[in-house]
């Protein structure tokens, strides 16, 4: 019965394993999928987690990497404005010169190159190549664009390869050992050094009663230096050539220039009729019979005055030379004894034009006494480009009728010079060139163009007959060898019996008089015709400036009336003088060039935006201002400089910080002002009046030159540290079953264990604050008794509250965050013993943590530098305070005034 109830039971206890091992192993189904799903979780969020943070990692280096370019661009400009300021610096000396004269010295010394130039530098300068541009806009005839020239005469004793006439050409001058000529150095009639170079600069003037831009001499000799003979080439860069045939308006050569661009000048001018009538009306105006011809001794050059008895008819040359004269004395007598006369250009040699680009020259013509004003007859051949730009500026300049060879009008001729055969074209000196003839009948008086023999008029026949006294101009010491015994022999085959010479004059005289006689011979007389007691230093500088004019001839190069007013303080992008804007090659503006006869200002202060880092130059030159001001010191300029960029996003992850970026760099006003003064303020109540103020002790001068903004920005706040890594994932533990008998064995092998995670790095540290921007010195010129002295006279800068400082402090960028803990690895199912009806088994260990333990959290960054215990702004607020400097003299100003 036992047995029969023992199978039952054993059954029923089978069945019940067979039911607790199907639930056992749907539970361990059930645990190992919930576990699987928690694993993927937390690997999804761990994943999203990375995902997100290393977009917001790469849009940070984005940002930065965009702030990087638009830093280092700056930076290239920076360096590249440094590169072609060293390249300047490595050019400086060398020089484009236009070939204008090729001459051999007596005695096979050597020759005599002359040449118009110009400093290769200013090729690449902002205004002369803003200037070129307006002249090819305007097809403007023979610009100069402001440059300075130079008349430069150079000693080889062979010529360089390849010169010719006309041609452009590339050399260095040598100016370390450079020296002051005077009349007897250097003497250029003996030996003479290989190099030797004479540099006469003219500068470019403003005349303000002609509203244009004059070119004058610096000093009367120039300096001595010497020309490195193994830089000379013609072979110039297409580029430069095409910059320089622009410029100056000599593109084709010589002979196109003379047919075109002389040509040009004419049709600027049209008050000038080019024939013989006009001629003839010009040089015989105010008398048909010339008694009296005056040759001065003028040196290396020629000046002559012709007269009827007492009465001034014209004058023939007006040039003078290095020797022994004094070329103040020879200037002023010249120009104040003969204020309207006409001008009779032989030929448009520097020697025989000089007076009329001299310092002298420069001075009398602010004071109304203007050589440009008078009436010039002048042959059409002409080369270099200092003839061209003063036959620009001449109001009425009458050339040679084509195809004439003689004009006679009364007892003064005139005759066209032919070729002399062996001399190379252009040949200036000679074809072309322009002789007097003065007198009737066989008793004639010939003035030739040149001093030598090779002039010979185009009418042979008409030469022929002449006969009587021939006079010449030229230096006593000479390079060329002008001497009047080997030269009057020719003359004298062709029956001229007197013959006189400027530079055999002796003692106190300073002119050949040759005058006709009761018998209408002409005789030669010496006498002193000129000497500095003539017109005293009093005389010209008590002559009242003369005002400017209403001028109705085309090619002015600034307005009589500018009115500048200020507008939108608030906008710092405000720019109130754009249409006076220069602007370099990178498209930034460079300066600012204002000229006027009369300049307003109103509505101040005018603003002007900086965005650079070199100072912009406002320039501002006139002869009187007029201020309008609400204030009793008027603003008269606020330059709004812009700040650093400040950083948008915080440093590269595990970086630190960038440094704030410095404050760009705020202009400075020049202001240039000849004449009067005038401040009103707002109600017409008048403040200061240059006419006035010695009569009221009560009026003052009171300017200021704003700046606002130029902040350095913050330093960048350092990028977060980085984040620790996750530690290393691991395997599940594995079950192992073998059959032993009638029993299943089973047992444990351990899967690896994970990793915890590393810890979080430091954040970086902050960036340094970023400095503050710089500005220039401004500075202010008058002339003396026209602004207050002492206390009564300011120019102040104003740099702004504490609001709106200029340059105010920035600060060191933020310490970076901390890095994040490294998250602990993932951990593979852990399983643990568990016992059965027939023995044991394996269930996962649903409470074993899925992930190892994290890493330790970073430390914050260190703040950035802040800004230095000494505010760089005050120091710069000593250093760089504006400047009033007065000229003695109107003129002295003038002098100072140019367009560079």
């Amino acid at each position: 019965m036992f047995a029969f109830m023992a199978a039952p039971i054993a059954i029923g206890l089978f069945a019940y394993a067979v039911y607790r091992e199907v639930d056992f192993q749907q539970a361990q189904r059930q645990a190992e999928h919930e576990w699987d799903e928690g694993i993927a979780k937390i690997k999804g969020e761990l994943e999203e987690k990375k995902h997100e943070g290393d977009i917001k990692d790469e849009k940070t280096r984005d940002i930065n990497r965009r702030h990087d370019g638009r830093r280092r661009h700056r930076e290239r400009k920076k360096q590249r404005r440094k590169e072609i300021e060293d390249e300047k610096e490595k050019r400086k000396g060398y020089y484009y010169g236009c070939v204008d004269r090729i001459e051999q010295l007596d005695a096979d010394r050597g020759w005599e190159i002359r040449l118009d130039a110009i400093e290769e530098n200013a090729l690449s300068d902002d205004v002369f190549l803003q200037e070129v541009q307006k002249l090819v806009i305007a097809a403007s005839p023979l610009g100069v664009a402001g440059s300075p020239m130079h008349i430069i005469s150079i000693y080889f004793k062979e010529l360089p390869p390849k010169l010719a006439v006309g041609e452009w050409v590339n050399f260095k001058l040598d100016k370390s050992k450079a020296k002051r000529c005077n009349k007897t150095e250097p003497d250029l009639s003996g030996s003479i050094e290989d190099g030797t170079t004479i540099l006469e600069k003219l500068e470019p003037s403003i005349s303000f009663p002609r509203q244009s831009v004059l070119y004058y001499l610096e000093s009367d000799y120039g300096s001595l230096i010497t020309a490195e003979k193994s830089s000379f080439t013609v072979d110039i860069a297409a580029s430069a050539i095409s910059l320089l045939k622009t410029a100056f308006a000599a593109a084709g050569g010589v002979q196109s220039h003379i047919k075109h661009g002389l040509q040009l000048v004419m049709d600027t001018k049209p008050s000038a009729t080019n024939t013989v009538d006009r001629v003839k009306t010009i040089l015989t105006a105010s008398s048909k019979e010339a008694t009296v011809v005056e040759v001065l001794n003028v040196s290396q050059g020629a000046s002559a005055v012709i007269r009827s008895g007492s009465a001034k008819m014209f004058a023939s040359d007006f040039g003078y030379g290095r020797g022994e004269i004094e070329p103040e004395d020879v200037c002023v007598a010249l120009i104040y004894g003969n204020k309207s006369l006409p001008i009779l250009l032989s030929h448009w040699d520097s020697d025989h034009y000089r007076i009329a680009i001299s310092p002298s020259a420069r001075a009398l013509a602010d004071r109304g006494i203007d050589c440009r004003a008078r009436t010039w007859i002048a042959p059409s051949n002409m080369t270099g480009i200092v003839a061209p730009a003063l036959a620009q500026s001449i109001d009425e300049l009458v050339t040679w009728p084509t195809g004439t060879t003689i004009i006679t009008s009364g007892n003064v001729s005139v005759l066209e010079c032919a070729h002399k055969s062996g001399n190379a074209y252009p040949d200036k000196n000679n074809f072309g060139a322009l002789a007097l003839v003065v007198g009737s009948g066989s008793n004639r008086l010939l003035y030739p163009a040149t001093p030598t023999s090779s002039v010979s008029p185009a009418s042979t026949n008409w030469m022929a007959n002449l006969s009587g006294s021939v006079c010449f101009s030229y230096g006593a010491k000479n390079a060329f060898g002008h001497d009047m015994k080997r030269v009057f022999k020719y003359y004298e085959k062709k029956g001229f019996t007197n013959g006189g010479a400027t530079a055999a004059l002796g003692g106190d005289a300073d002119t050949i008089e040759i005058t006709v006689n009761l018998d209408a011979r002409w005789s030669l007389a010496q006498s002193q015709n000129y000497n500095k007691t003539q017109v005293t230093a009093t005389e010209t500088s008590s002559l009242t400036p003369v005002a400017a004019q209403n001028n109705s001839r085309q090619g002015v190069d600034f307005e009589e009336l500018v009115t500048l007013s200020g507008s939108d303080k608030k906008d710092i992008t405000q720019d109130d003088l754009s249409e006076y804007a220069v602007r370099d090659s990178f498209g930034d503006v460079s300066m600012y060039n204002v000229i006027a006869t009369k300049l307003v200002l109103r509505n101040l202060p005018l603003c002007v935006p900086c965005s650079t880092d070199f100072p912009v130059e406002v320039r501002m030159q006139c002869d009187d201002i007029e201020i309008q001001s609400s204030e009793t010191t008027a603003p008269l300029l606020r330059f709004n400089v812009a700040g650093g960029p400040e950083w948008a996003s915080t440093g590269n992850p595990g970086e630190a910080g960038r440094d704030g970026e410095p404050g760009f760099v705020g202009g400075y006003l020049r202001l240039s002002v000849a004449g009067n003064w005038l401040v009103k303020l707002a109600g017409g109540e008048t403040a200061f009046w240059s006419k006035g103020f010695e009569s009221k002790p009560d009026q003052s001068l009171r300017l200021s030159v704003q700046y606002r903004g130029g902040r350095g920005s913050n330093g960048q706040k350092g990028g977060h540290g980085v984040n620790g890594v996750q530690g290393t994932g691991s395997t599940d533990d594995e079950v192992v079953y073998r059959a032993g008998g009638v029993a299943l064995t089973s047992w444990l092998n351990p899967g690896t264990r994970a990793g915890s995670g590393t810890d979080g790095g430091q954040g970086g540290k902050g960036g340094s604050a970023g400095k503050p921007g710089a500005f220039s010195q401004s500075f202010l010129t008058a002339t003396k008794g026209q602004i207050p002295a002492g206390d009564r006279m300011s120019f102040d800068l104003d740099l702004g509250t504490s609001d709106d400082k200029f340059g105010a402090p920035a600060s060191g960028g933020e310490g970076g965050d901390k890095g994040e803990a490294g998250e602990g690895g993932i951990e593979g199912k852990r399983y643990i013993s568990k016992r059965k009806c027939f023995g044991k088994d394996w269930a996962l260990d649903e409470s074993a943590p899925k992930q190892a333990s994290k890493g330790a959290e970073g430390t914050p960054g260190q703040a950035g530098d802040g800004p230095p215990s000494v505010d760089p702004v005050e120091q710069m607020k000593k250093d760089m305070a504006p400047s009033v400097k007065t000229a003695d003299t109107r003129v002295a100003l003038l002098a100072t005034m140019s367009t560079r």
